[in-house]
């Protein structure tokens, strides 16, 4: 479907949708088709993916909703997406044995100097972003709640499949009672955080003697610093939270 839609190999791609496992299979069908892939803030206006457009030189923006008076070409993954690719051949599009010569990503920075800058990924070092993650602990099931234009999200996610883990994707919208609840039910054996949701957590917590999440292996926050009196009290919530603040 990407292909008939003219998503051809060195092309590269904006993926701006909420839906984390479709990101990913998103993903992986650019990089079948020898594009590259550009995870983009699904929050990003008409305007902020018309620039990125046009600094990217993006061939389109794969979106889940359609963005009035939007300055560039957008394939729409909406209801009916599933049932658009459902009629095309099932057979693997495959590139050929050699090395894509495209990039993998393009890694964008948040855009607050007024400019995004996009850090080129090639396949390797995508690949040893992922599998070189310090000392893994993801267990059965990392739930992430985090949008995988965030590198950090995505670099779990991908680091946990390589691993042997299942994701479960969050909705990227919640409030902290209802990512507290979806850790409990959904039995899950770790989870990926940044500080402010840690901080959410720590509020609904603060009562206890015990960690809340018991059950958890580990429960990963990265993205911005956390004072060292938070880390501290972040032992409330697992006993092995793991603080990374890198690249």
């Amino acid at each position: 479907e990407l292909r008939s839609r003219g998503i051809v190999a060195g092309a590269k791609v904006g993926i701006g949708i909420r839906d984390g496992a479709e990101t990913i299979v998103l993903m992986i069908a650019t990089w079948m088709l020898g594009a590259t892939a550009v995870p983009v803030d699904f929050r990003t206006n008409a305007a902020e993916r018309g620039l990125l457009a046009r600094e990217f030189d993006l061939l389109a923006i794969l979106e889940d909703r359609q963005l009035p008076a939007a300055g560039y070409d957008s394939i729409l993954i909406d209801a009916s997406w599933a049932d658009r690719i459902a009629i095309q051949d099932r057979d693997p599009i495959w590139t050929s044995g050699e090395r894509p010569a495209a990039a993998a990503l393009i890694s964008l920075t948040s855009g607050t100097t007024g400019r995004p800058i996009g850090i080129v990924l090639d396949h390797e070092r995508t690949l040893l972003r992922a599998v070189a993650e310090f000392s893994p602990r993801f267990g059965a099931t990392l739930l992430n709640p985090l949008p995988l234009s965030f590198s950090g999200s995505r670099s779990h996610t991908l680091s946990a499949l390589l691993h042997g883990s299942a994701v479960s994707f969050h909705p990227v919208l919640f409030s902290a009672q209802e990512l507290v609840e979806a850790i409990l039910a959904g039995k899950v054996t770790s989870v990926c955080a940044v500080p402010t949701i840690v901080r959410k957590l720590l509020e609904l917590s603060s009562e206890r003697s015990s960690p809340a999440f018991e059950g958890l292996d580990a429960l990963y926050c990265f993205g911005a610093l956390m004072l060292p009196e938070e880390k501290r009290h972040a032992t409330a919530l697992c006993n092995n939270f793991i603080g990374k603040y890198s690249s």
